[in-house]
């Protein structure tokens, strides 16, 4: 998410740092991302299976990029079991909104199929997410272990951010609050 040079130049890092705050700043959006049940990461496909909730939107897990293919299943459009395949003209995309632009989505249990790209290119992750990513990253470096740290194997390190990061953090936990998704509750 944050290109480790730049990393270094926020903190004075020496260039011998340089994994050290790679593996700081990977371990900083996976605790964002188990916060918020958000995906912040590269670029890359993912694919879920919604109930079909017999109105005319849906709430996927992230906001896409791009629908790559929306797949409803069962005999709710079609006799048997077969799957129907809907083009772009089918819906339209709002955030994490997918939405109908027939009747409303078919009523059932995973019955409908959504593959899409999530994720951020370098340099085009939310900028109050970057901030909370560099503030854990910024606490964990300048502390150095210092601070209690359970463990989390990344390679040959470990480390885990805790609840009690997030209250070191300015900003933190407002931050996260804003971006939880419904489906966390």
């Amino acid at each position: 998410m944050i290109p480790v040079a730049d990393l270094r130049k926020w903190l004075k890092a020496p260039k011998a740092d340089d994994d050290i705050l790679e593996w700081l700043e990977r371990g900083a959006v996976a605790f964002i991302e188990r916060h918020t049940g958000r995906y912040f990461g590269e670029p890359e496909e993912a694919t879920v299976m919604l109930n079909g909730s017999g109105r005319s939107v849906l709430w996927l897990p992230d906001a896409p990029s791009k629908i790559e293919e929306v797949k409803i299943t069962g005999a709710t459009i079609l006799v048997g079991d077969t799957v129907q395949a809907l083009g772009p003209d089918d819906y339209t995309l709002s955030g994490r909104q997918l939405i109908s632009r027939r009747e409303a989505w078919p009523r059932g249990e995973r019955n409908i199929t959504v593959r899409y790209t999530r994720g951020y290119a370098e340099g085009e992750a939310p900028s109050d997410i970057e901030q909370a990513v560099l503030g854990l990253v910024s606490f964990r470096y300048r502390g150095r272990g210092s601070e209690g740290v359970s463990s989390r194997k990344v390679g040959d390190l470990a480390i885990t951010f805790t609840a009690a990061d997030m209250a070191a953090v300015p900003g933190l936990a407002e931050t996260l609050a804003a971006w939880r998704s419904a489906y966390m509750g």
